[in-house]
């Protein structure tokens, strides 16, 4: 038994006077309560209990119920009933801030029980009344509007509701000099911050809390709390790592009998997350038996279905998406028993999710506008559906749509790092941001760009909307010259390079006249209404394109293969081959060094539609391969391995008809171009599709 030092009642124990002691304690301890200091009532209340435990008054009938463990859940209704009792006597003796501590106490065991977030509607009823009463101690007050937006936040899901309440609950607590309070409201508020979709906000809120956790008794709740909601933020923002320290540190500021059942089961509950996220199997299993002892023994709906989106959560990430979805409809089912909206809706998203990995598209949006129904104006389920919206539009090759999907959710245009879901490996969401939210360095080709090059299946120049026709030109030259600053990468091309292939045969000083001539007209050319005229800029003997005014979708193709190359994702393979939208520049044959980008480009996009072949076997990607399929010979007829890729993506979808034609097609083309067979692989295929009779 721990006894605190505390000198009045220190000076009573000696004396004996335990009736007094008791009177002090009814006294002392409803601040106690509201400072959330329970082991101190405890430490007191058992002191005086040892000497006399008969005839409480109704002030320590509360305390009494304030440190005993609470009852099975099938007792919670009893429990409120006495609670109803208790708070009526309190109203009667007019003891108005008896029965806030009574108030707060029932809604407390609700929290606890987790069976049905919902019973706590007359409570938060009362609690108001308090409220409004005038003579309601500030300390009272700060605690009741605590409690109040706890529920407002978890039951309701009403965000703007739980930031005006928290409000107020600061502005109290700071009236009271509260530390506790002070540290516990802001802890509230950034959890309302990670729910409305801006963790980083919440995160600022628990920063400016921290100065006052030095003031907080060494006993309070308040300071697991705070280090708890930061694990639970951090968790949020996907850092997991950091997660898991700050729920050790929480874990470890208070013995565990000192610590209500609902602390515990979030504790475990939350650890089990940051631990699944990691992969941290071992670790996940002790966390998961820590809450299914304690959530769903009691059956803490509330807890449980957290335990079950960490667990969905874990086998999504291992590849196992049925497990997952197990888990997410049992997770929901469970929240919604609870009454809240929060652990319902998590699941909702990851069984969407589970959907969508299993190929059940429909099932997937199913649940999805489940979410947009009973998750709107929470951004941070908002959020995560666009992420997933946007994440199968990626899969289909629509990058413009996926882009329009993150920005209609609110994520920030130019903070390429907001692009998160926590439902997302740290690799998914990078690929995902970087893809999608190209940086500054990156070549660009959509409506962006003021001034547009089409190089791809054609020529064209268009400045601020507008096509420049043949007749502004002013010479073929400077039409050269833009192809040629194009084909050598756009960017720091040396001048020497440019006049040795557009004036082979002119000297060093007339060659280079020519080229200050040229590239004039040229800057002339792009000059369109507004437009800067430096879109085209000579710097050092190196001339370079303004990547802030041009877009040349050669170069954006050529800047995908790259990215591609230098961190594999399947993921990027449908909007990659959907870039090449045509040989470079097809008909300018008199240029060696054109010839030579067309063929590179021309070999970037085989080899992407080969890969993507390859991730669409895997099941890392979902698309259509015929129409990529068939580009790919028409450019490269002479690659029987897409033949062979061709014919037998059309046989595995069933059209054995088109896969005879293409395979004829391939036939004709050996023989006419090589004067040879197909080889073996592509003729068993043939065979097949029926244009011989089966070896």
């Amino acid at each position: 038994m721990t006894v605190f030092a505390d000198p009045p009642f220190d000076a009573l124990a000696a004396a004996g006077d335990w009736p007094a002691y008791g009177r002090e304690l009814a006294l002392a301890g409803c601040g106690w309560w509201f400072r959330m200091d329970i082991p101190r009532i405890d430490g007191h209340l058992r002191v005086f209990l040892a000497h006399q435990s008969a005839g409480l008054s109704p002030r320590l009938r509360l305390l009494q119920g304030v440190v005993t463990p609470l009852p099975g859940a099938e007792k919670l209704p009893g429990t409120l009933s006495t609670l109803s009792a208790l708070h009526r006597v309190l109203l009667l003796k007019r003891d108005v801030e008896g029965a806030a501590v009574c108030a707060g106490l029932a809604l407390a065991a609700v929290w606890d029980f987790g069976t049905d977030l919902g019973l706590s509607r007359p409570w938060l009823h009362r609690a108001a009344e308090h409220l409004g009463r005038p003579g309601l101690p500030v300390l009272a007050r700060a605690h009741l509007l605590a409690f109040a937006a706890l529920f407002r936040l978890f039951l309701d899901g009403d965000l703007s509701g739980t930031r005006e309440l928290l409000e107020r609950q600061a502005a109290a607590a700071a009236d009271a000099d509260c530390a506790e309070l002070t540290v516990y409201g802001a802890s509230l508020r950034a959890l309302a911050e990670l729910f409305a979709g801006d963790g980083a906000r919440g995160e600022v809120f628990l920063h400016d809390a921290r100065p006052f956790t030095d003031r907080v008794s060494a006993t309070s709740h308040a300071r697991v709390y705070h280090e708890l909601v930061r694990g639970v933020l951090l968790n949020g923002l996907g850092r997991p790592a950091e997660a898991l320290a700050a729920l050790e540190h929480a874990a470890g500021l208070l013995p565990e009998d000192w610590m209500p059942v609902s602390m515990r089961v979030q504790l475990a509950g939350y650890r089990l997350m940051a631990a699944a996220l990691l992969r941290d199997g071992a670790a996940a299993a002790r966390f998961e038996g820590q809450v299914r002892d304690l959530a769903v023994a009691d059956r803490n709906h509330f807890h449980a279905a957290f335990m079950h989106f960490s667990l969905g959560a874990a086998h999504l990430r291992r590849g196992r998406p049925y497990r997952a979805l197990i888990h997410a409809q049992t997770g929901e089912g469970l929240g919604r028993s609870s009454g809240s909206p929060v652990p319902a809706l998590l699941n909702t998203v990851l069984a969407g999710q589970a959907f969508a990995e299993l190929n059940e598209w429909e099932e997937a949006e199913t649940a999805f506008q489940q979410v947009d129904r009973r998750g709107a104006g929470m951004g941070f389920f908002e959020r995560a559906v666009a992420v997933e919206r946007a994440h199968r539009a990626f899969l289909e090759g629509r990058t413009d749509r996926a882009r329009t999907c993150l920005e209609n959710a609110g994520f920030r245009k130019n903070d390429p790092g907001a692009v998160y879901s926590p439902f997302r490996s740290p690799r998914f969401n990078r690929a995902l941001r970087d893809r999608l939210r190209p940086t500054d360095n990156a070549w660009r080709f959509d409506s962006s760009c003021r001034i547009k090059v089409e190089t791809l299946g054609g020529f064209s120049l268009t400045v601020d909307g507008r096509t420049v026709y043949d007749r502004r030109w002013g010479s073929g030259r400077s039409q050269q010259l833009l192809k040629l600053l194009v084909a050598l990468g756009g960017a720091r091309v040396p001048v020497e390079g440019l006049t040795d292939e557009l004036w082979p045969d002119a000297a060093g000083d007339q060659a280079y006249a020519n080229f200050k001539t040229t590239l004039a007209r040229l800057r002339k050319v792009g000059a369109g209404q507004g437009t800067p005229p430096l879109w085209i800029l000579l710097k050092y003997g190196r001339v370079s394109l303004s990547r802030a005014l041009v877009g040349v979708d050669a170069l954006r193709f050529a800047d995908r293969v790259r990215a591609y190359r230098s961190a594999p994702e399947p993921a990027e393979l449908p909007g990659l081959v959907e870039a090449y939208t045509g040989p470079f520049l097809p008909r300018d044959n008199h240029s060696a060094v054109l010839a030579r980008f067309r063929v590179e480009l021309r070999n970037r996009f085989v080899e992407g539609v080969e890969r993507l072949v390859d991730a669409v076997g895997a099941g890392a990607v979902r698309v259509d391969l015929q129409a990529h399929l068939a580009r790919a010979v028409e450019l490269a007829p002479g690659a029987e391995r897409l033949h062979v890729l061709r014919v037998r993506a059309l046989l595995s979808a069933g059209y054995r008809i088109d896969a005879l034609r293409a395979y004829r097609e391939a036939e004709a083309h050996f023989r006419d171009a090589f004067g040879v067979a197909p080889g073996e692989e592509l003729g068993r295929l043939g065979a097949r599709a029926g244009a011989v009779p089966e070896p």
